[in-house]
């Protein structure tokens, strides 16, 4: 129920049409009613004798008046003499209302009205049908909506290590899959469910007034309902769990093989991949199939017993019309008419089990993305900045990524005490051999983590008492692995400046060495680059981003390997680009090339996540041993004819 209740609270901003709809309904269950009700009349014409009337069929449908409208009860009496009064005058009343508004002054034209009566009663009911299905149907649209907004704007609050230990297919299924689940429940399960108990208590009123005994009778089919469903729904939400956590496994393992086509296909893995998935679609087929037998379980079980109930009404229906003579045949009728109404809802019942178990197991799913909480918060009064204007200092600063939650499985730190000063102005480049710790070491000045000991200060703040927009405000940043979105060059240029003027997005491609190539794609810088913009090569990538980082124009740059996908050519003009650009900048270069960092004003040399060398690149040949180790097997390697130094 607290879950069902966390799913009824995106209802709340749409309260007014939600209630609304209500009213509709609660409307559509009276004209329902009374659509019903008009045919007691047309049976009181065809049924009764006189004229034309039928006077063999009156003489066993004219029961004697009904125990329960005596006032002195009897062996046959339903209720209490002073309760049958009122209910025989009530009773009698409805019929007579009924009758004085259809009258006629002869029996055929008051046929006529009952049958105009019925038809225009059937109309109203079925624009009021029209309207209490659209409602919510609209209410369903917008809390979904809103659902997806909430979800897709969390997912932008939580920090990169969530990335890092989610398969990205398990996130889409939630945001896709799981909300297309949870969205019937706005309209089957609240909207749907009130309509029902609605047109439940209009029958049940009907039939406690024609007859109470018979509907205690009909109640006796509810206990073993409510148990079925009960029983049903407690193996359909487990099994229902388990077959989604397996369907996003699916899904992951599709997008997977998508973006690793190229590698599934250099290997001649295909025929692998295929049997690894049917071996993870067969777990998922075999759950899924548990949970839609226990699923489709509870219809013919509640029709069973509802069958049951009505078999039993008949029984004792007909002995009060035939034996007691205690209810009239036209009430009868009524009786098995609203009988039927009400095994609607209770057959609803069944189906409503069936299709919450598997919106309350996606519910569970999507809550826990929601309830996630970032490990890279803002904190509640953040220090709000706008320039950059002395220094960045690392003190002290230790990291270490987490191993899925068990002490056990973690790495090695990634930085061990690093302790390091940047002044405003200054290029350092970060060199080492792989895994030294150089990226973790400049993530963590956007704070996509944080510090697990010691602070970074951008000049007198630490980094977390900043709002982080201020913050990221000030970078840019050119990583190793390029991603361009599935929209036109001009947009992924101008992503960090949406308002950037034509004329800069072109100048800034034009720093980036991006120009030519630009201009010769099919619509120049309206062209579509394709989804992550393959359409595009590794090193034309690169250089739209180093564009968009350009036209940013942020006071601190960040390059991790930025020229790394680069020909020859192409890196040469761009580091003269990018050298003219980081005199005005402190730039952080991270770099396994060291002739793209020779001229860098100082040299950091990491290795095991700390800093153990540090210096110009003349001073680190002479007396650094691990830098002049890597630039000796770098320059021994170079393959001829590939220049030894930057051009800048």
């Amino acid at each position: 129920m607290k879950l069902y209740g966390r799913l009824l609270r995106y209802l709340w901003p749409h309260r007014g049409l939600s209630a609304l709809s209500f009213a509709i309904m609660l409307l559509y269950a009276v004209l329902d009613g009374v659509s019903w009700v008009m045919f007691v009349p047309f049976l009181r014409i065809l049924f009764d004798p006189g004229p034309g009337g039928g006077a063999e069929v009156a003489r066993w449908v004219e029961p004697p008046p009904p125990s329960w409208a005596a006032s002195g009860g009897g062996d046959g009496a339903e209720v209490p003499s002073a309760a049958g009064s009122e209910l025989a005058r009530a009773a009698g009343g409805l019929r007579d209302w009924l009758l004085d508004a259809v009258g006629g002054s002869t029996r055929m034209e008051t046929l006529t009205h009952v049958c105009v009566a019925i038809l225009v009663v059937f109309l109203l009911k079925s624009i009021v049908n029209y309207a209490q299905l659209v409602l919510p149907r609209v209410v369903e649209e917008r809390a979904a909506r809103d659902l997806r907004n909430e979800v897709f704007e969390h997912l932008h609050r939580l920090s990169l290590p969530f990335f890092q230990r989610v398969r990205s297919g398990n996130i889409l299924n939630v945001v896709v899959s799981d909300i297309g689940r949870i969205k019937p429940t706005f309209s089957q399960g609240v909207h749907r469910l009130a309509q029902k108990v609605l047109e439940a208590g209009v029958a049940l009123a009907v039939l406690l007034y024609t007859s109470w005994s018979l509907t205690l009778v009909t109640l006796l089919v509810v206990p073993p309902l409510i148990y079925i469903v009960v029983q049903v729904a407690r193996r359909m939400r487990a099994y229902n769990r388990t077959a989604m956590a397996q369907f996003a496994e699916l899904t992951g393992k599709v997008q997977e093989n998508i973006f690793a086509m190229r590698v599934i296909k250099a290997f001649t893995a295909e025929g692998r991949e295929v049997r690894r998935f049917r071996r993870d679609n067969r777990a998922y087929y075999r759950t899924a199939l548990k949970a839609g037998r226990y699923g489709v379980i509870g219809t013919p079980l509640s029709e069973f017993v509802v069958a049951a109930g009505v078999v039993l009404i008949l029984w004792y229906g007909g002995y009060q019309v035939l034996v007691q003579r205690t209810l009239e045949p036209e009430m009868f009728f009524l009786f098995l008419a609203f009988t039927i109404k009400l095994n609607a809802p209770l057959k609803f019942l069944s189906q409503f089990n069936e299709m919450i178990q598997p919106a309350l197991a996606a519910a569970e799913r999507m809550f826990g993305l929601l309830d996630t909480v970032p490990e890279v918060a803002e904190p509640p009064d953040p220090v709000r900045i706008a320039s950059f204007r002395d220094r960045i200092r690392y003190e002290g600063v230790s990291f270490e990524y987490e191993g899925d939650g068990d002490p056990a499985a973690r790495s090695l730190p990634a930085l061990r005490g690093v302790s390091l000063e940047i002044a405003r102005g200054e290029i350092v480049a970060l060199v080492g051999p792989s895994g030294a710790g150089k990226s973790t070491l400049v993530d963590l000045l956007p704070r996509f983590h944080d510090p697990t000991a010691g602070r970074i200060l951008l000049d007198s703040h630490d980094l977390r008492t900043l709002a982080l927009d201020d913050l990221r405000g000030l970078l840019g940043i050119v990583t190793q692995e390029t991603l361009l979105f599935h929209d036109t060059v001009r947009t992924n240029i101008a992503y960090a400046n949406p308002a950037a003027t034509a004329e800069a997005i072109v100048e800034a491609a034009r720093t980036a060495n991006a120009y030519d190539f630009i201009r010769a794609l099919p619509q120049g810088f309206d062209t579509v680059l394709g989804e992550r913009g393959l359409r595009l090569s590794g090193g034309e990538r690169q250089r739209i981003a180093i564009a968009r980082a350009v036209l940013k124009n942020p006071p601190i740059l960040i390059l991790d390997e930025a020229t790394s996908s680069l020909d020859t050519t192409s890196e040469r003009l761009v580091q003269e680009a990018l050298h003219r650009l980081m005199r005005e900048r402190t730039t952080i270069v991270i770099a396994h090339r060291l002739s793209t960092v020779r001229h860098a004003d100082r040299i950091v040399v990491l290795a095991g996540g700390a800093v153990v060398e540090e210096g110009t690149h003349a001073e680190l040949l002479e007396h650094g041993e691990l830098y002049r180790r890597l630039h000796e097997a770098q320059f021994q390697e170079m393959p001829r004819g590939e220049p030894a130094t930057s051009p800048a």
